[in-house]
């Protein structure tokens, strides 16, 4: 789903940093029952679609070689 900006710490970030923190806080929400089980990974994908002025959805994402 879309998250509010006033959510994310946007103060003094690019749209780069604010898209790179919408994606790991949709992954955080997705995986909170299986985190343990994804210590070690450290590589992050994300599709995120935008429309006009605001940050978007993140509507695909995948980590090392498993979809969530």
């Amino acid at each position: 789903g879309e998250l509010i900006p006033t959510e994310l710490p946007v103060s003094g970030s690019t749209l780069h940093d604010q898209i790179a923190m919408l994606s790991h806080q949709r992954f955080n929400a997705l995986t909170t029952r299986i985190q343990h089980s994804l210590l070690g990974r450290k590589i992050l994908a994300t599709i995120v679609m935008r429309r006009g002025e605001g940050l978007g959805t993140v509507v695909s994402l995948g980590t090392g070689n498993r979809c969530v």
